[in-house]
């Protein structure tokens, strides 16, 4: 393999490559026979076509697919030949190949940015010290004895805390049922602080098993979906099943159930403790890694491959719309 490179700009390179003959011709030899084991054709058996009649019928697809193939680790061999460290992957600009003859192809590419980091030794940053609260223990456990509740149907009015199994029918702005809005034995936890609706759980307080209720609420106007924010919805609420939550009680046995590493709830405190005092410290380190970073981008100013800036902001946006769409996935199946 030859390579020849060409600076373009402060990041930007041009890659020529130039690759023997043999070596493409050996792997469409491979290629060839292997997919005359698979062929089969009137007048021959599969497999027995000769290897003449195969290259003069498909051998152009076939070349095409191993030239294909065999790109992504040519422009990675002749990168890593050259000494580039792409900062995204290369585009093929031009590529040239007749049969018997060597393989030539060129390729645009950003590369890794070399910076001289200065202004390094008098930088200023705090590192933050955490205390670990009985308040932070108690919040962790008692959403551990949340997690681990058990429900009991009740012949009673729904209060908050409690759970209602109920199937819903959206209407529109009329009051009319619309078609295919219907969900059956939907889970409402009433009085979760993390709720799409309060409006919603509120206004189905009192209902009883077997009731019916038209209620009509808005979404929290801090909902991360946009869609959904602020929207007015209406619904016809049928009561199917009303459930009382029960919270197991604070001791030996309880932290004996959270894990079998727990023999005491004083273990499992400890445990919780140590849990708290990793995440800080973690999350002080990332913060003071983050200050000292920002501080040498503040003192060495350079410029980004273009690729680079844009591979990120893509990346940014596929994450946003993946965030958006599964908030209102878990939304939509919570209300509706």
């Amino acid at each position: 393999m030859k390579t020849n490179v060409t600076e373009k700009s402060q990041w930007g390179r041009e890659i020529e490559v130039e690759v023997e003959a043999s070596r493409v011709e050996k792997e469409l030899d491979k290629a060839l026979r292997k997919y005359q084991r698979q062929l089969e054709i009137p007048g021959f058996r599969k497999g027995k076509v000769p290897l003449k009649i195969v290259k003069s019928r498909f051998g152009e697809s076939i070349r095409g697919e191993v030239i294909g193939d065999l790109l992504p680790a040519l422009l990675e061999e002749a990168t890593r030949e050259a000494g580039l460290v792409p900062a995204a992957p290369p585009q093929i600009a031009k590529l040239d190949h007749e049969p018997g003859g060597d393989l030539t192809f060129t390729a645009t590419l950003d590369i890794w940015p070399e910076i001289e980091v200065e202004n390094y030794e008098k930088l200023d940053a705090t590192r933050m010290v955490h205390e670990v609260a009985d308040e932070e223990i108690t919040e962790q456990l008692e959403e551990l004895r949340r997690r681990q509740a058990t429900e009991q149907a009740v012949e009673r009015p729904l209060e908050k805390g409690d759970v209602l199994i109920a199937d819903l029918q959206r209407l529109d702005e009329g009051g009319v049922p619309v078609i295919g809005e219907r969900f059956e034995e939907r889970y409402f936890l009433i009085g979760d602080e993390n709720a799409p609706s309060p409006e919603f759980e509120e206004g189905l307080v009192g209902m009883s098993t077997g009731e019916e209720r038209k209620v009509s609420f808005a979404y929290r106007e801090d909902l991360p979906n946009e869609e959904l924010a602020g929207k007015t919805e209406h619904f016809d609420v049928t009561a199917r099943e009303v459930r009382e939550r029960s919270l197991p009680k604070l001791d030996d046995e309880f932290a004996k159930d959270v894990g079998e590493q727990f023999q005491t709830l004083a273990d499992l405190r400890e445990h919780i403790s140590n849990q708290i005092q990793e995440r800080w410290g973690y999350m002080t380190e990332q913060r003071l890694r983050s200050d000292l970073v920002g501080q040498l981008i503040e003192k060495n100013e350079f410029e980004l491959p273009e690729s680079m800036v844009e591979n990120y902001l893509k990346s940014m946006k596929r994450e946003q719309q993946a965030q958006g769409q599964a908030q209102g996935q878990a939304q939509g199946q919570a209300q509706g």
